[in-house]
């Protein structure tokens, strides 16, 4: 297996921070219609933030830069992964019935932050990425409708936690299960890298 990235992080902000983040998360104005393969038309809830952080301030969003500027001051991201700025932020959700789709994501690193704080552990909900032969241009690909057999990792749901992965990995959330009654939100960082070689990157330290 070559060297590719999921990394997992626990209690990533103060918890005043994330109880404040949980609350606006819920509070926020959420549209439904939004599709993570356009290949496929399973829809789910999404909010766009915006693609700076003045943008993501206009939008009323601003309460999920203290999880950019924890990813960068505390964890050094930019350091680690070689990521200065995110190119994008936005927000998706599903409820009980909706069949999360796998799929890719553009840029370099997925960074995805798990908002709600009192998320049970038998709601399932986390997020699945597959086998990396899943990841290879073939007309085996997911995007045609084989849907990936091997699953490599689940990150299970869990207030104030961060999953970082390669944005070329296929990936999907995972189901909640029929007890839950409730939106399942994550907010989502898009990244590039910044002029870094990465393969001179120690994703390992």
């Amino acid at each position: 297996m070559s060297n590719t990235v999921y990394d997992v992080y626990d209690d990533f902000v103060e918890p005043h921070v994330a109880e404040y983040i949980d609350d606006q998360v819920q509070k926020a104005k959420w549209k439904y219609g939004f599709r993570s393969n356009p290949h496929h038309g399973t829809k789910h809830w999404n909010v766009r933030c915006g693609s700076t952080e003045e943008e993501v301030t206009e939008n009323g969003c601003d309460f999920v830069l203290p999880i950019w500027n924890a990813a960068i001051n505390k964890y050094k991201f930019d350091e680690k992964y070689g990521v200065k700025d995110f190119v994008r932020v936005y927000m998706n959700a599903h409820t009980y019935g909706m069949q999360p789709h796998w799929h890719k994501d553009d840029g370099a690193f997925t960074i995805i932050y798990y908002p709600t704080m009192h998320w049970p552990i038998e709601w399932e909900g986390g997020t699945i990425i597959y086998g990396e032969e899943h990841n290879l241009e073939s007309e085996q690909d997911p995007r045609y409708g084989f849907p990936p057999k091997d699953v490599e990792f689940i990150n299970q749901y869990r207030g104030n936690r961060v999953l970082v992965f390669d944005a070329w990995r296929w990936h999907s959330a995972q189901q909640v299960r029929r007890e839950c009654y409730e939106m399942r939100p994550v907010i989502v960082f898009k990244t590039e890298l910044d002029g870094t070689n990465r393969e001179r990157l120690d994703f390992y330290k």
